[in-house]
Protein backbone atom coordinates (compact mmCIF):
# COMPACT_ATOMS: atom_id res chain seq x y z
CA UNK A 1 0.00 0.00 0.00
CA UNK A 2 1.48 3.37 -1.20
CA UNK A 3 2.30 5.73 1.85
CA UNK A 4 0.16 9.02 1.09
CA UNK A 5 2.02 10.86 3.42
CA UNK A 6 5.00 10.99 1.16
CA UNK A 7 6.00 13.59 -1.14
CA UNK A 8 4.57 13.41 -4.97
CA UNK A 9 6.95 14.04 -7.44
CA UNK A 10 4.86 17.06 -8.62
CA UNK A 11 4.45 18.38 -5.17
CA UNK A 12 8.35 18.24 -5.18
CA UNK A 13 8.46 19.94 -8.42
CA UNK A 14 6.39 22.92 -7.14
CA UNK A 15 8.18 23.38 -3.84
CA UNK A 16 11.03 23.75 -5.72
CA UNK A 17 10.11 26.13 -8.10
CA UNK A 18 8.29 27.69 -4.81
CA UNK A 19 11.39 28.09 -3.27
CA UNK A 20 13.12 29.34 -6.89
CA UNK A 21 10.37 32.12 -7.57
CA UNK A 22 11.24 33.50 -3.10
CA UNK A 23 14.61 33.11 -4.14
CA UNK A 24 14.46 35.01 -6.73
CA UNK A 25 12.14 37.40 -5.59
CA UNK A 26 14.47 37.94 -2.67
CA UNK A 27 17.63 38.54 -4.92
CA UNK A 28 15.10 41.22 -7.21
CA UNK A 29 14.33 43.03 -3.81
CA UNK A 30 18.16 42.53 -2.39
CA UNK A 31 19.37 44.17 -5.49
CA UNK A 32 17.16 47.04 -5.49
CA UNK A 33 17.53 47.64 -1.96
CA UNK A 34 21.23 47.65 -2.71
CA UNK A 35 20.55 50.15 -5.78
CA UNK A 36 19.04 52.13 -3.59
CA UNK A 37 21.49 52.18 -1.04
CA UNK A 38 24.07 53.01 -3.50
CA UNK A 39 22.18 55.95 -5.00
CA UNK A 40 22.04 57.22 -2.02
CA UNK A 41 25.15 57.40 -1.01
CA UNK A 42 26.40 58.64 -4.30
CA UNK A 43 23.85 61.83 -4.09
CA UNK A 44 25.36 62.01 -0.86
CA UNK A 45 29.01 62.00 -2.19
CA UNK A 46 28.11 64.23 -5.00
CA UNK A 47 26.51 67.00 -2.66
CA UNK A 48 29.68 66.73 -0.58
CA UNK A 49 32.23 66.44 -3.31
CA UNK A 50 30.74 67.78 -6.24
CA UNK A 51 32.11 68.97 -9.42
CA UNK A 52 31.05 71.16 -12.45
CA UNK A 53 32.41 71.21 -16.27
CA UNK A 54 31.99 73.27 -18.73
CA UNK A 55 31.90 71.52 -22.29
CA UNK A 56 30.99 75.01 -24.07
CA UNK A 57 33.38 75.45 -27.35
CA UNK A 58 33.38 79.07 -25.86
CA UNK A 59 33.45 78.38 -22.19
CA UNK A 60 30.70 80.38 -21.21
CA UNK A 61 30.32 78.70 -18.07
CA UNK A 62 33.95 78.72 -16.62
CA UNK A 63 34.57 81.54 -13.77
CA UNK A 64 37.62 83.54 -13.87
CA UNK A 65 40.10 83.88 -11.45
CA UNK A 66 39.17 87.13 -10.21
CA UNK A 67 35.48 86.06 -9.33
CA UNK A 68 36.58 82.77 -7.27
CA UNK A 69 38.72 85.28 -5.63
CA UNK A 70 35.87 87.61 -4.81
CA UNK A 71 33.02 84.92 -3.95
CA UNK A 72 35.80 83.27 -1.60
CA UNK A 73 36.78 86.30 0.44
CA UNK A 74 33.23 87.59 0.90
CA UNK A 75 32.28 87.63 4.88
CA UNK A 76 28.79 89.05 4.63
CA UNK A 77 25.55 87.84 2.91
CA UNK A 78 24.63 88.44 -1.04
CA UNK A 79 20.97 88.57 -2.29
CA UNK A 80 20.62 88.33 -6.16
CA UNK A 81 17.48 88.58 -7.51
CA UNK A 82 16.95 87.47 -11.69
CA UNK A 83 14.02 89.56 -12.95
CA UNK A 84 14.92 87.70 -16.58
CA UNK A 85 12.35 85.61 -18.54
CA UNK A 86 12.61 82.10 -19.17
CA UNK A 87 11.90 82.72 -22.88
CA UNK A 88 14.69 85.77 -22.91
CA UNK A 89 17.31 84.76 -24.86
CA UNK A 90 20.19 83.55 -23.20
CA UNK A 91 18.63 83.26 -20.04
CA UNK A 92 19.84 79.63 -19.58
CA UNK A 93 23.57 80.85 -19.88
CA UNK A 94 22.93 83.58 -17.03
CA UNK A 95 20.54 80.79 -14.60
CA UNK A 96 23.53 78.39 -15.36
CA UNK A 97 26.27 81.19 -14.47
CA UNK A 98 24.97 81.94 -11.39
CA UNK A 99 24.34 78.50 -10.14
CA UNK A 100 28.57 78.13 -10.54
CA UNK A 101 28.21 81.81 -8.49
CA UNK A 102 26.35 79.65 -5.90
CA UNK A 103 28.71 76.84 -5.82
CA UNK A 104 31.53 78.29 -4.97
CA UNK A 105 30.20 80.36 -1.93
CA UNK A 106 27.69 79.94 1.19
CA UNK A 107 27.48 83.75 1.25
CA UNK A 108 25.37 83.62 -1.95
CA UNK A 109 21.36 83.81 -2.34
CA UNK A 110 19.15 83.76 -5.69
CA UNK A 111 16.15 83.91 -6.19
CA UNK A 112 14.86 83.83 -9.98
CA UNK A 113 11.35 85.73 -10.39
CA UNK A 114 9.98 85.75 -14.08
CA UNK A 115 7.65 88.17 -14.03
CA UNK A 116 5.25 86.71 -16.43
CA UNK A 117 5.02 83.32 -14.84
CA UNK A 118 5.44 84.50 -11.29
CA UNK A 119 3.39 87.50 -11.57
CA UNK A 120 2.22 87.97 -7.84
CA UNK A 121 6.07 87.53 -6.57
CA UNK A 122 7.33 89.63 -8.99
CA UNK A 123 5.30 92.60 -8.25
CA UNK A 124 5.96 91.98 -4.52
CA UNK A 125 9.73 92.46 -5.35
CA UNK A 126 9.04 95.61 -7.78
CA UNK A 127 7.45 97.60 -5.02
CA UNK A 128 10.47 97.00 -2.63
CA UNK A 129 13.32 97.28 -5.24
CA UNK A 130 11.02 100.25 -7.41
CA UNK A 131 11.28 97.94 -10.43
CA UNK A 132 9.04 98.27 -13.33
CA UNK A 133 7.57 96.14 -16.03
CA UNK A 134 6.15 96.23 -19.53
CA UNK A 135 4.22 94.18 -21.69
CA UNK A 136 5.85 93.55 -25.18
CA UNK A 137 3.88 93.03 -28.18
CA UNK A 138 4.20 89.28 -27.91
CA UNK A 139 2.47 89.53 -24.69
CA UNK A 140 4.83 88.67 -22.61
CA UNK A 141 5.47 90.83 -19.52
CA UNK A 142 8.77 91.84 -18.80
CA UNK A 143 11.10 93.73 -16.42
CA UNK A 144 12.98 97.15 -16.68
CA UNK A 145 16.12 95.45 -15.00
CA UNK A 146 17.56 92.16 -15.67
CA UNK A 147 19.30 91.64 -11.88
CA UNK A 148 19.25 93.47 -8.60
CA UNK A 149 21.96 92.39 -6.50
CA UNK A 150 21.75 93.26 -2.72
CA UNK A 151 24.54 93.27 0.24
CA UNK A 152 22.64 94.95 3.61
CA UNK A 153 22.07 98.55 2.70
CA UNK A 154 23.60 98.29 -0.54
CA UNK A 155 22.16 97.64 -3.66
CA UNK A 156 22.92 97.37 -7.57
CA UNK A 157 21.10 97.24 -10.31
CA UNK A 158 22.03 95.20 -13.48
CA UNK A 159 20.55 95.62 -16.95
CA UNK A 160 20.08 93.88 -20.24
CA UNK A 161 22.45 95.64 -21.93
CA UNK A 162 25.02 94.85 -18.88
CA UNK A 163 25.07 91.10 -19.45
CA UNK A 164 24.53 90.87 -22.77
CA UNK A 165 25.43 92.56 -25.93
CA UNK A 166 26.05 92.30 -29.92
CA UNK A 167 29.90 92.29 -31.01
CA UNK A 168 29.17 94.44 -33.72
CA UNK A 169 32.33 94.05 -35.35
CA UNK A 170 31.56 90.37 -36.27
CA UNK A 171 28.91 90.80 -38.02
CA UNK A 172 31.04 90.41 -41.27
CA UNK A 173 32.32 87.69 -40.21
CA UNK A 174 32.27 83.81 -41.98
CA UNK A 175 31.00 82.31 -38.64
CA UNK A 176 28.39 84.95 -38.05
CA UNK A 177 27.51 87.62 -35.43
CA UNK A 178 28.69 86.88 -32.44
CA UNK A 179 27.06 87.86 -28.87
CA UNK A 180 29.17 89.01 -25.70
CA UNK A 181 27.83 87.05 -22.64
CA UNK A 182 28.94 89.54 -19.97
CA UNK A 183 27.14 88.45 -17.12
CA UNK A 184 30.01 87.63 -15.26
CA UNK A 185 31.39 91.06 -15.24
CA UNK A 186 28.54 92.60 -14.44
CA UNK A 187 27.35 90.12 -11.41
CA UNK A 188 31.39 90.17 -9.85
CA UNK A 189 31.08 93.94 -10.56
CA UNK A 190 28.00 94.25 -8.63
CA UNK A 191 28.83 92.13 -5.57
CA UNK A 192 32.11 94.02 -5.11
CA UNK A 193 30.10 97.47 -5.84
CA UNK A 194 27.82 96.40 -2.28
CA UNK A 195 30.73 94.94 -0.50
CA UNK A 196 33.47 96.60 -0.72
CA UNK A 197 32.61 99.72 1.34
CA UNK A 198 34.16 102.69 1.09
CA UNK A 199 35.10 103.81 -2.75
CA UNK A 200 38.49 103.56 -3.93
CA UNK A 201 39.40 107.35 -5.43
CA UNK A 202 41.49 107.48 -8.51
CA UNK A 203 42.67 111.40 -9.67
CA UNK A 204 42.87 112.41 -13.30
CA UNK A 205 45.48 115.16 -13.95
CA UNK A 206 44.46 117.92 -15.78
CA UNK A 207 46.04 121.05 -17.00
CA UNK A 208 48.04 120.84 -19.64
CA UNK A 209 46.01 119.12 -22.37
CA UNK A 210 45.07 115.33 -20.62
CA UNK A 211 42.14 113.40 -21.22
CA UNK A 212 39.10 113.99 -19.20
CA UNK A 213 36.62 111.38 -17.41
CA UNK A 214 33.79 112.86 -19.18
CA UNK A 215 31.93 111.23 -21.86
CA UNK A 216 32.71 113.95 -24.23
CA UNK A 217 35.57 114.14 -26.80
CA UNK A 218 37.59 111.80 -28.43
CA UNK A 219 40.10 112.26 -25.40
CA UNK A 220 37.87 110.72 -22.85
CA UNK A 221 38.68 108.37 -19.88
CA UNK A 222 35.08 107.29 -20.00
CA UNK A 223 34.69 103.68 -21.16
CA UNK A 224 37.67 103.22 -18.39
CA UNK A 225 35.94 105.44 -15.96
CA UNK A 226 32.24 103.65 -16.13
CA UNK A 227 34.25 99.66 -15.78
CA UNK A 228 36.13 101.20 -12.73
CA UNK A 229 32.89 102.15 -11.32
CA UNK A 230 31.45 98.59 -11.08
CA UNK A 231 34.36 97.69 -8.69
CA UNK A 232 33.87 100.69 -6.58
CA UNK A 233 36.13 102.90 -7.96
CA UNK A 234 35.44 106.51 -8.74
CA UNK A 235 37.66 109.04 -11.04
CA UNK A 236 37.61 112.44 -10.21
CA UNK A 237 39.27 115.49 -11.90
CA UNK A 238 42.38 117.08 -9.80
CA UNK A 239 44.08 120.20 -11.16
CA UNK A 240 47.93 120.14 -11.15
CA UNK A 241 48.82 123.29 -13.18
CA UNK A 242 51.16 125.69 -10.73
CA UNK A 243 52.08 122.82 -8.72
CA UNK A 244 49.62 122.67 -6.37
CA UNK A 245 49.71 119.57 -3.92
CA UNK A 246 47.96 116.00 -4.70
CA UNK A 247 45.24 115.02 -2.52
CA UNK A 248 46.23 112.74 -0.06
CA UNK A 249 42.54 110.59 -1.00
CA UNK A 250 44.16 109.54 -4.08
CA UNK A 251 44.67 106.16 -4.11
CA UNK A 252 46.10 106.22 -7.52
CA UNK A 253 47.08 109.68 -9.72
CA UNK A 254 46.13 109.60 -14.00
CA UNK A 255 48.52 111.59 -15.85
CA UNK A 256 47.01 110.66 -19.56
CA UNK A 257 47.98 112.22 -22.54
CA UNK A 258 49.32 115.69 -21.66
CA UNK A 259 49.48 117.64 -24.93
CA UNK A 260 51.69 120.83 -22.89
CA UNK A 261 54.62 120.11 -20.75
CA UNK A 262 54.39 119.80 -16.85
CA UNK A 263 56.96 122.59 -15.26
CA UNK A 264 59.83 121.82 -12.72
CA UNK A 265 57.36 123.00 -10.08
CA UNK A 266 54.22 120.70 -11.30
CA UNK A 267 56.87 117.52 -11.52
CA UNK A 268 58.03 118.11 -8.24
CA UNK A 269 54.69 118.32 -6.94
CA UNK A 270 53.80 114.57 -8.21
CA UNK A 271 57.31 113.56 -6.92
CA UNK A 272 56.32 114.36 -3.54
CA UNK A 273 53.22 112.25 -3.67
CA UNK A 274 54.79 109.55 -5.23
CA UNK A 275 57.30 109.92 -2.30
CA UNK A 276 54.79 109.65 0.40
CA UNK A 277 53.41 106.40 -0.87
CA UNK A 278 51.38 107.23 -4.02
CA UNK A 279 50.75 105.58 -7.19
CA UNK A 280 51.00 107.11 -10.60
CA UNK A 281 50.09 105.54 -14.22
CA UNK A 282 51.75 108.21 -16.87
CA UNK A 283 50.66 107.53 -20.21
CA UNK A 284 52.34 109.87 -22.37
CA UNK A 285 51.92 110.18 -26.42
CA UNK A 286 54.90 111.65 -28.15
CA UNK A 287 53.96 115.30 -29.02
CA UNK A 288 54.90 116.82 -32.64
CA UNK A 289 56.23 120.17 -33.04
CA UNK A 290 56.89 119.74 -37.33
CA UNK A 291 59.43 116.79 -37.07
CA UNK A 292 61.02 117.34 -33.57
CA UNK A 293 59.29 115.06 -30.76
CA UNK A 294 59.23 117.35 -27.87
CA UNK A 295 60.16 116.90 -24.28
CA UNK A 296 56.95 115.89 -21.60
CA UNK A 297 58.51 117.54 -18.67
CA UNK A 298 58.50 114.50 -16.34
CA UNK A 299 61.83 112.78 -17.96
CA UNK A 300 63.49 114.17 -14.61
CA UNK A 301 61.19 112.71 -12.47
CA UNK A 302 60.67 109.35 -13.75
CA UNK A 303 64.53 108.92 -14.29
CA UNK A 304 64.88 109.43 -10.38
CA UNK A 305 61.90 106.33 -10.33
CA UNK A 306 63.98 104.53 -12.59
CA UNK A 307 62.56 104.94 -15.86
CA UNK A 308 63.81 106.01 -18.80
CA UNK A 309 61.17 108.41 -21.59
CA UNK A 310 62.58 108.72 -24.82
CA UNK A 311 61.64 111.59 -27.28
CA UNK A 312 61.06 109.07 -29.43
CA UNK A 313 58.64 107.53 -31.99
CA UNK A 314 57.84 104.00 -32.59
CA UNK A 315 57.94 102.29 -36.24
CA UNK A 316 56.51 98.80 -36.31
CA UNK A 317 57.88 97.30 -39.45
CA UNK A 318 56.40 94.11 -39.13
CA UNK A 319 53.08 93.49 -41.62
CA UNK A 320 51.48 91.20 -39.18
CA UNK A 321 51.11 93.55 -36.35
CA UNK A 322 49.90 96.68 -38.59
CA UNK A 323 45.88 97.17 -39.10
CA UNK A 324 45.02 98.02 -42.37
CA UNK A 325 45.43 100.21 -43.63
CA UNK A 326 49.31 99.66 -43.05
CA UNK A 327 51.11 102.10 -41.43
CA UNK A 328 54.39 102.04 -39.58
CA UNK A 329 53.29 104.47 -37.16
CA UNK A 330 50.33 102.65 -35.86
CA UNK A 331 47.76 101.35 -35.18
CA UNK A 332 49.64 98.18 -34.54
CA UNK A 333 49.17 95.21 -32.39
CA UNK A 334 51.78 94.31 -29.00
CA UNK A 335 51.20 91.19 -28.02
CA UNK A 336 55.06 90.66 -25.88
CA UNK A 337 54.02 90.65 -22.48
CA UNK A 338 56.51 91.12 -19.19
CA UNK A 339 57.32 88.99 -15.98
CA UNK A 340 54.96 91.66 -14.05
CA UNK A 341 52.35 91.10 -11.88
CA UNK A 342 49.87 93.28 -14.17
CA UNK A 343 50.33 91.30 -17.09
CA UNK A 344 50.11 87.44 -15.76
CA UNK A 345 46.65 87.45 -16.71
CA UNK A 346 47.05 88.97 -19.96
CA UNK A 347 49.52 86.61 -20.91
CA UNK A 348 47.42 83.82 -19.99
CA UNK A 349 44.38 85.31 -21.69
CA UNK A 350 46.37 85.49 -24.95
CA UNK A 351 46.01 88.20 -27.54
CA UNK A 352 46.95 91.68 -28.38
CA UNK A 353 46.71 95.02 -27.50
CA UNK A 354 46.48 97.83 -30.05
CA UNK A 355 48.65 101.19 -29.90
CA UNK A 356 49.17 103.49 -32.00
CA UNK A 357 51.71 106.64 -31.74
CA UNK A 358 53.42 105.11 -29.20
CA UNK A 359 57.24 106.15 -27.91
CA UNK A 360 59.82 104.56 -26.04
CA UNK A 361 59.83 104.20 -22.80
CA UNK A 362 62.61 101.66 -20.49
CA UNK A 363 63.96 100.55 -17.56
CA UNK A 364 66.70 102.48 -16.20
CA UNK A 365 69.55 100.58 -15.90
CA UNK A 366 70.77 99.29 -12.15
CA UNK A 367 66.97 99.96 -11.00
CA UNK A 368 63.93 97.40 -10.24
CA UNK A 369 61.99 98.66 -12.59
CA UNK A 370 60.57 96.83 -15.89
CA UNK A 371 59.32 96.45 -18.87
CA UNK A 372 55.45 95.67 -19.28
CA UNK A 373 55.22 95.89 -22.90
CA UNK A 374 57.66 95.05 -25.88
CA UNK A 375 57.16 95.19 -29.76
CA UNK A 376 58.39 93.06 -32.30
CA UNK A 377 62.02 92.83 -33.24
CA UNK A 378 61.07 94.30 -36.93
CA UNK A 379 60.28 97.49 -35.08
CA UNK A 380 62.18 100.60 -33.94
CA UNK A 381 62.12 103.85 -32.79
CA UNK A 382 63.58 107.24 -34.25
CA UNK A 383 64.82 109.41 -31.48
CA UNK A 384 64.80 113.45 -31.22
CA UNK A 385 63.57 113.74 -34.83
CA UNK A 386 61.08 112.15 -37.15
CA UNK A 387 62.07 110.14 -40.67
CA UNK A 388 61.89 111.09 -43.97
CA UNK A 389 58.94 109.30 -45.61
CA UNK A 390 61.64 107.44 -47.44
CA UNK A 391 63.65 105.95 -44.54
CA UNK A 392 62.73 102.76 -43.07
CA UNK A 393 66.01 101.43 -41.74
CA UNK A 394 66.97 102.88 -38.38
CA UNK A 395 69.15 106.18 -38.31
CA UNK A 396 72.60 106.18 -36.38
CA UNK A 397 70.99 106.73 -32.54
CA UNK A 398 67.48 105.02 -32.71
CA UNK A 399 66.53 102.36 -31.04
CA UNK A 400 66.47 98.85 -32.39
CA UNK A 401 63.78 96.33 -31.62
CA UNK A 402 61.94 94.88 -29.87
CA UNK A 403 61.15 98.58 -28.51
CA UNK A 404 59.84 99.06 -24.85
CA UNK A 405 56.68 100.89 -24.70
CA UNK A 406 55.64 100.17 -21.06
CA UNK A 407 57.83 100.17 -17.62
CA UNK A 408 56.18 99.43 -14.24
CA UNK A 409 58.18 100.02 -11.09
CA UNK A 410 57.58 99.69 -6.71
CA UNK A 411 59.39 101.53 -4.38
CA UNK A 412 59.13 99.23 -1.05
CA UNK A 413 60.72 101.41 0.95
CA UNK A 414 58.95 103.81 3.94
CA UNK A 415 56.36 106.26 2.94
CA UNK A 416 58.33 109.35 2.67
CA UNK A 417 61.63 108.07 1.42
CA UNK A 418 63.39 109.58 -1.74
CA UNK A 419 65.60 107.92 -3.66
CA UNK A 420 66.11 104.52 -4.98
CA UNK A 421 65.07 102.00 -2.46
CA UNK A 422 66.27 98.11 -2.43
CA UNK A 423 64.63 95.43 -1.80
CA UNK A 424 66.18 95.00 1.47
CA UNK A 425 64.89 98.25 2.70
CA UNK A 426 61.28 96.97 3.13
CA UNK A 427 59.24 97.04 6.76
CA UNK A 428 56.96 95.04 7.83
CA UNK A 429 55.47 98.48 9.26
CA UNK A 430 55.28 99.86 6.37
CA UNK A 431 51.40 98.96 5.29
CA UNK A 432 50.04 100.59 8.98
CA UNK A 433 52.46 103.34 9.04
CA UNK A 434 51.19 104.28 5.17
CA UNK A 435 47.48 104.01 5.31
CA UNK A 436 46.00 103.75 1.89
CA UNK A 437 49.40 104.19 -0.13
CA UNK A 438 52.11 102.42 1.65
CA UNK A 439 54.50 101.75 -1.74
CA UNK A 440 55.09 104.15 -4.76
CA UNK A 441 54.02 102.16 -7.70
CA UNK A 442 54.80 103.50 -10.60
CA UNK A 443 53.53 102.66 -14.49
CA UNK A 444 54.50 104.52 -17.49
CA UNK A 445 53.01 103.66 -21.29
CA UNK A 446 54.47 105.69 -24.20
CA UNK A 447 50.66 106.35 -25.56
CA UNK A 448 47.50 107.24 -24.31
CA UNK A 449 45.39 106.04 -27.04
CA UNK A 450 44.77 102.69 -26.47
CA UNK A 451 42.76 103.71 -23.78
CA UNK A 452 40.15 104.92 -26.72
CA UNK A 453 36.51 103.61 -25.92
CA UNK A 454 36.50 101.76 -29.40
CA UNK A 455 39.74 99.33 -28.65
CA UNK A 456 38.74 99.56 -24.80
CA UNK A 457 34.93 97.93 -25.95
CA UNK A 458 36.38 95.71 -28.93
CA UNK A 459 37.21 91.96 -27.73
CA UNK A 460 39.78 91.67 -30.17
CA UNK A 461 41.39 93.27 -28.30
CA UNK A 462 43.15 92.85 -24.42
CA UNK A 463 43.05 97.14 -23.78
CA UNK A 464 40.13 96.69 -21.68
CA UNK A 465 42.31 93.96 -19.55
CA UNK A 466 45.32 95.89 -19.78
CA UNK A 467 43.89 99.05 -17.94
CA UNK A 468 41.72 97.33 -15.22
CA UNK A 469 45.12 95.32 -14.19
CA UNK A 470 47.12 98.54 -14.29
CA UNK A 471 44.82 99.73 -12.00
CA UNK A 472 44.18 97.34 -9.79
CA UNK A 473 48.18 97.13 -9.15
CA UNK A 474 48.44 100.64 -8.31
CA UNK A 475 45.42 100.76 -6.06
CA UNK A 476 46.74 97.80 -4.21
CA UNK A 477 43.31 95.73 -5.37
CA UNK A 478 44.98 92.90 -6.91
CA UNK A 479 41.78 91.31 -7.45
CA UNK A 480 40.90 94.06 -10.10
CA UNK A 481 41.67 91.69 -12.56
CA UNK A 482 39.31 91.68 -16.11
CA UNK A 483 36.44 89.49 -17.38
CA UNK A 484 36.52 89.28 -20.24
CA UNK A 485 32.80 88.57 -22.42
CA UNK A 486 32.42 84.93 -23.77
CA UNK A 487 31.24 84.96 -27.70
CA UNK A 488 28.52 82.65 -28.70
CA UNK A 489 27.74 82.12 -32.15
CA UNK A 490 24.02 84.19 -32.78
CA UNK A 491 23.27 82.32 -35.55
CA UNK A 492 20.25 80.22 -35.26
CA UNK A 493 20.10 76.52 -35.71
CA UNK A 494 18.40 76.00 -39.07
CA UNK A 495 16.48 72.41 -39.46
CA UNK A 496 15.92 71.61 -43.13
CA UNK A 497 13.17 68.64 -44.28
CA UNK A 498 15.89 66.11 -44.88
CA UNK A 499 17.27 66.78 -41.63
CA UNK A 500 13.78 65.84 -40.01
CA UNK A 501 13.74 63.17 -42.53
CA UNK A 502 17.40 61.68 -41.34
CA UNK A 503 15.96 62.52 -37.63
CA UNK A 504 12.62 60.38 -38.12
CA UNK A 505 14.91 57.69 -39.51
CA UNK A 506 17.43 57.61 -36.75
CA UNK A 507 14.45 57.68 -33.89
CA UNK A 508 12.57 55.22 -35.69
CA UNK A 509 15.30 52.87 -35.41
CA UNK A 510 16.52 53.54 -32.07
CA UNK A 511 14.08 53.05 -30.35
CA UNK A 512 12.70 49.14 -31.70
CA UNK A 513 16.38 48.22 -31.05
CA UNK A 514 16.42 49.94 -27.19
CA UNK A 515 12.93 47.95 -27.05
CA UNK A 516 14.36 44.40 -27.94
CA UNK A 517 17.66 45.52 -25.44
CA UNK A 518 15.08 46.37 -22.80
CA UNK A 519 12.96 43.01 -23.55
CA UNK A 520 16.66 40.49 -23.38
CA UNK A 521 17.50 42.03 -20.71
CA UNK A 522 14.05 41.35 -18.74
CA UNK A 523 14.29 37.92 -20.25
CA UNK A 524 17.69 36.91 -19.33
CA UNK A 525 16.46 37.78 -15.71
CA UNK A 526 13.61 35.85 -15.35
CA UNK A 527 15.46 32.46 -17.33
CA UNK A 528 18.87 33.18 -14.38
Amino acid sequence: MADVSAPTKSQTLLEEATERRVRGQFHIWASVILLIIVGVQLNYLSYRHYERWDWTEEAIYTLSDRTKVELAALDTDVDIYLFLSGAEPNYPEVRELLQRYQAETGRLAIQFVDPDREPSEFQVLAQRFGVSAGVTDSGQTMADVAAIVVAGEERWTITRDDMIGIDFGSMDDEGGTKIDVKAEQALTGAIVQVTSGEETKVCAASGHGEWSPDRTGDRSLFTLVDELRRDNITVETVDTLGGGAIPEDCAALFVVGPVRAYGPEEADAIDDYLSAGGAALFALDPVLDRDRIMPTGLERLLSRWGVVVDQSLVLEMDGQRLLPPPNPPGPYLVAEWGQHPTMEAIARMGGAGLFAMTRSVRPAEGTAAETLLSTSEASWAAVGTLPAAEELEPREGDLTGPISIAVGFERPGQPGQTGQAGADDTDEGDTEAGGAHHRGRVVVVGDADWLQSNPMRDPRFVNLDLALSVTGWLTERETLISITPKQISAEPMMITEDDLGSLAVRLLGLMPGAMLLLGFAMWWSRRS
